[in-house]
């Protein structure tokens, strides 16, 4: 435990103090005393000095009650806990989204975060749980739009530049390695999107790694999935009846 400044002509660091805590008694060790004025940031930009005070550590309390007593204090205890303080530099948006998930994995979803459950906040987040299927449902039709556009302008494109990828392959140039010319091109178009996105999620706040990692393989899946009919097209194609003017 940590002693307020208040204490430190009583007790020194290294000491054990016999405390009673919810009507059980603990052996308590002394490994620092605080300086003078200590204070801690409380809600509405408030400070609360502890030279008065004892910092006790939490109990993470893994046993299974197996009287009224202990089931009796384990209640008591977590009752202390329910009352504190979230010192972060996370939004409520941010905040409340990191609760729901704590809330989610808990089963515990009586609980109230004072401060952020603002009235736009909960409009947010009552908004996103009931549109989930319209939102997957709009992104599933995105994800569909993107595929089927690389496919419509590189279909256009090969068609306007046949005669001179035709010269390369004449000149000695494989098919894999035109394919991945084109791949590179593509790829090169998303990069310079996911650039300008990434400034702007930057602009806008810090956002978990998994999201950058999320987008990157995203366009990765859909260059994939947008250049494996032509793919296929040129390794079928008969080149020498497009030299003849047969196709």
């Amino acid at each position: 435990m940590i002693l307020g400044s208040a204490y430190q002509n009583i007790y020194k660091v290294g000491d054990s103090i016999r405390l009673d805590y919810i009507d059980k008694t603990f052996n308590g060790k002394v490994i620092g005393i605080l300086d003078r004025n200590s204070v801690i940031p409380v809600r509405d930009e408030m400070e609360f000095y502890i030279d008065r005070y004892i910092v006790f550590p939490d109990m993470n309390i893994s046993e299974t009650p197996v009287s009224q007593s202990e089931l009796t204090f384990q209640q008591r205890h977590y009752l202390q806990l329910i009352n504190g303080q979230i010192l972060t530099t996370k939004d409520n948006l941010q905040i409340k989204k990191i609760m729901n998930s704590i809330s989610n994995n808990s089963n515990f979803f009586e609980y109230t975060v004072i401060g952020a459950n603002g009235l736009g906040v909960e409009m947010i987040s009552s908004m996103v749980n009931q549109n989930k299927e319209l939102m997957i449902t709009v992104c599933a039709v995105s994800f569909f739009f993107c595929i089927m556009t690389i496919i419509l302008s590189i279909s256009i494109k090969w068609n306007l530049n046949i005669r001179k990828y035709l010269l390369h392959l004449i000149s000695g140039a494989s098919i894999n390695r035109i394919f991945s010319y084109i791949f590179a091109e593509v790829f090169l178009i998303l990069f310079v999107c996911l650039t300008i996105v990434f400034v702007f999620m930057f602009l806008v706040g810090v956002m978990p790694l998994y999201y950058y990692l999320m987008m990157i393989c995203l366009c990765i899946i859909i260059s994939v999935f947008g250049l494996t009919p032509l793919y296929v097209k040129l390794r079928k194609m008969n080149f020498s009846q497009v030299l003849k003017g047969k196709v």
